[in-house]
């Protein structure tokens, strides 16, 4: 019994402190994508950043759909057979080429049917950002789940934080040189692409592939398309807000709800994509165990109560965020960072419940939510739109993303034989648990170290 309950301590605070570091590391992501994005949106204005999220927003969609999810595939599959990393990394790449070939023609090719007659003039320099963006994007994905699969979360972490540095590096010499422009960003945007594409490489692949067998690409391609369907209908209700206002407003009113979006997303993003990081390999490696359905209720619990108070600390300093980092322009973005900000706490946690899942084998659920989240937005969204401007679609993600929560966390009851109230975050008991898990990392330990020796040497 000691020794039971030896282990599981071990496990919580292996977890905890895999947390605290991909926490870190997307707090890191956070803030060199604010800074990227405080440098567009000062240096672009409303109108140049409405033109640069439509030139990079569907190569990058076109790009995620095409990859068939075959990164988390070969993540799932490395954590649950790691002896057959080789092969695995061997079958991914040689897939991971055909998808790139594909998804970049399919890109050119509907270009300029996606972005409308009314940004034709954009068609051109999309065009090239799609084809130089997929290949080198498959190319890190995929080189990147060995690592993940693998559970090197701080070689996993400190990769990432690169393609977000490498971008803004690329921002200020063009704000230096003085030839800042929205075609200029999105080839910058690209070019840091390419760069962390070959890095990847040169890091990761001496690391051992082996040569493609049917067998393994088989495995793989079955896994992709139990975690696709669900992954498809996440991103596109993810982007379905931007899609739909690209077709119904001006580039003015895209470049404020971008700013509104950035600012209400990015920091929940980072705690959403922490979770994913760490938890999704972890119970892919775990197999079925007794012991899943309390690490998922207890996650959804610290998720929750993170998301929530950091949405509510946003919602105060959102005016002066956004004055301060983008301009008096942007001030008329603030009321719907308010609406974004409830909506998007519930997003994340929509797809933290989905990666949980996921990472005991459960794609069919994510799939429904997924699916519900899209059509309760598709059906309320456009009206919204079209009597409340911008904060109509806002108002629609929260509508949509509340019925997935909701049927999430009434399946997971059902499946762990749990009560919802064991997924309620917003309590002492759960409080006092964050808390002791958040003591127990070196970071916090480290911190409460030097504040002793400051106030000792004070003294």
């Amino acid at each position: 019994m000691c020794h039971s309950t030896l282990r599981c301590n071990n496990v919580k605070r292996s977890i905890s402190n895999s947390l605290a570091g991909t926490l870190s590391a997307e707090i890191t992501i956070v803030l060199f994508g604010a800074a990227s994005g405080t440098l567009t949106a000062r240096l672009l204005h409303p109108d140049g950043r409405g033109a640069l999220a439509a030139i990079i927003l569907w190569p990058q969609l076109v790009a995620t759909i095409g990859l068939l999810s075959l990164n988390e595939a070969t993540t799932f599959r490395i954590g649950a057979d790691p002896d057959q990393r080789p092969r695995t990394m061997g079958a991914a790449l040689s897939l991971a080429s055909a998808l790139a070939a594909i998804s970049s023609i399919l890109a050119y090719y509907s270009l300029p049917f996606l972005l409308g007659a009314a940004k034709e003039p954009l068609v051109s320099i999309a065009r090239v950002y799609a084809l130089t963006f997929i290949p080198f994007n498959y190319l890190s994905l995929v080189t990147l789940s060995r690592v993940h699969g693998s559970r090197k979360f701080l070689r996993y972490n400190v990769l990432r934080v690169l393609p977000t540095a490498l971008n803004i590096t690329g921002l200020i010499a063009l704000a230096y040189l003085h030839q800042i422009s929205a075609a200029a960003a999105a080839v910058t945007n690209a070019v840091a692409n390419v760069a962390f594409g070959l890095l990847c490489a040169v890091l990761i692949l001496p690391l051992g592939i082996g040569l493609p067998h049917w067998q393994d690409a088989r495995s793989l391609l079955r896994r992709c398309f139990s975690f696709h369907p669900s992954a498809v209908l996440i991103l596109i209700s993810f982007y379905a807000d931007q899609m739909l206002l690209l077709r119904m407003v001006d580039n003015r009113a895209i470049g404020l709800y971008a700013v509104a979006l950035t600012v209400a997303s990015t920091v929940l993003a980072a705690v959403t994509s922490a979770f994913q990081v760490v938890l999704f390999p972890t119970l892919a490696s775990r197999g079925p165990s007794e012991q899943n359905g309390a690490l998922v209720a207890r996650s959804i619990r610290h998720a929750m109560a993170i998301l929530l108070s950091i949405s509510a600390v946003l919602a105060v300093l959102a005016p002066f965020v956004i004055a301060f980092f983008f301009g008096a322009a942007y001030r008329a973005a603030t009321p719907v960072c308010w609406i974004l900000l409830g909506a998007y706490s519930l997003v994340a946690l929509k797809t933290v419940c989905i990666q949980l899942l996921r990472g005991i084998g459960e794609g069919k659920p994510g799939t429904i939510a997924a699916g519900l989240s899209l059509t309760v937005f598709l059906l309320a969204a456009p009206m919204l739109v079209l009597r409340l401007g911008i904060a109509g679609a806002g108002i629609g993600v929260g509508i949509g993303n509340f019925a997935a929560f909701a049927y999430l966390l009434i399946h997971m009851k059902r499946v762990f034989h749990l009560s919802l109230t064991d997924f309620w975050g917003l309590s002492p008991t759960n409080v006092r648990s964050l808390l002791n898990s958040l003591q127990q990392t070196p970071a916090f330990q480290v911190i409460c170290a030097r504040v002793t020796r400051r106030a000792s040497y004070q003294s």
